[in-house]
């Protein structure tokens, strides 16, 4: 299967909900209305097992979670007053290792061409996604 071009939006370091069922109704050839119910669904799926304590696993991309943290005592550090700290659930997220690679690769890349230039970084990463897109 074809890697589909990368998402990017002018210089931004963000890519929000928009752009991404823009790209989405683009690639499969949807109406914008039916991408973003789709992007809708996928991403409530997600919320809604989080909330719930559900594992989330997207192979080659990553996985995310739920993790009990235990209630403690903390300081306030302004005051020294030793404060409780009521236990609670901390999200996280951990890449696959197919992502892992693909980003570190493309990393590597662009310390290669831009050797500490900012604007060569910036039209470095452009030219690596065009290698992986042809």
């Amino acid at each position: 299967m074809k890697v589909p071009p990368p998402l990017y939006i002018a210089r931004s370091p963000t890519i929000t909900k928009s752009p991404m069922v823009t790209h989405l109704a683009q690639q499969i050839k949807l109406p914008r209305k039916d991408a973003e119910a789709a992007v809708d669904v996928v991403f409530g799926a997600m919320a809604c097992s989080l909330e719930t304590g559900v594992w989330v696993e997207l192979r080659g991309f990553g996985s995310s979670g739920l993790k009990e943290g235990q209630s403690r005592t903390g300081h306030n550090p302004k005051t020294g007053v030793v404060v409780p700290v009521a236990a609670r659930r901390v999200m996280f997220f951990k890449t696959g290792k197919a992502l892992r690679e693909r980003v570190d690769s493309r990393f590597v890349a662009i310390l290669r061409c831009a050797a500490g230039n900012r604007q060569a970084a910036y039209w470095c990463v452009r030219a690596v996604s065009l290698e992986s897109t042809a």
